[in-house]
């Protein structure tokens, strides 16, 4: 059966938003599975549309999705389901690891596998702070007055970015130190030195927190 319009579409949408590098090959060599976004707060989807490059593994809690495009122009989409559902659940089109541990997934059409890969699901270990330069922060120091732009980035035991949409709590512990410029979402936030004096920064993900000191300094005249 040919492919109909609609699923020429979808073939042209993934190969247009999603980059070699976000794609891996199942383990029939029937096809591609390409790594698509559910939203910004994932590490690998930037922009949401562009996969920077195939997750290494994926954060438990967090969504994501998956296409597998075959080789065969002469076969539709399959769909891409669990084959542990303990591990991996999927509801809809959104895929997310329950628990750690490695599952696979199956591109099916109707009862038949065409294809399958392994994937790897970590839990988060490590919430690396970055600035708008992405470097590493240890401490965030600022001028009062001052606006800085943070970002976090999850990791597992390993140092290695985990991907999937994760939801991420902020909390500054004394606001009349430093205050949040905005409301703080996804995984970039702004904050504001209000007086001279020190406090922390509280990250919260998937009951994994890590915590960085503020260190306000009182601006130069």
């Amino acid at each position: 059966m040919k492919r109909g319009r609609w699923q020429v579409l979808l073939l042209l949408e993934v190969w247009l938003v999603a980059c070699d590098d976000a794609s891996e090959p199942g383990l029939l060599n029937r096809g591609l599975f390409f790594y698509d976004c559910t939203g910004v707060t994932d590490a690998y989807c930037e922009d949401f549309f562009s996969p920077e490059e195939f997750p290494p593994a994926q954060a438990v809690g967090g969504p994501f999705k998956l296409t597998f495009v075959p080789d065969d122009p002469e076969l539709p989409i399959p769909r891409v389901e669990s084959a542990a559902l303990d591990l991996i659940e999927r509801n809809v089109d959104i895929l997310r690891f329950l628990q750690p541990g490695r599952a696979a997934v199956l591109a099916m059409l109707e009862d038949e596998v065409v294809d399958y890969r392994y994937l790897d699901g970590k839990a988060v270990t490590q919430l690396r702070l970055e600035d708008e330069s992405t470097l590493s922060l240890a401490e965030v120091r600022l001028d009062t007055g001052e606006t800085v732009s943070l970002r976090v980035v999850p990791q597992d035991e390993f140092d290695r970015i985990l991907g999937g949409g994760l939801s991420f709590s902020w909390e500054i512990l004394d606001y009349d130190v430093a205050e949040f410029a905005s409301e703080p979402t996804e995984r970039d936030v702004g904050v504001t030195g209000v007086a001279p004096g020190s406090t922390e920064l509280r990250i919260t993900t998937e009951g994994y927190s890590a915590t960085f000191p503020i260190i306000v300094r009182e601006a130069a005249p």
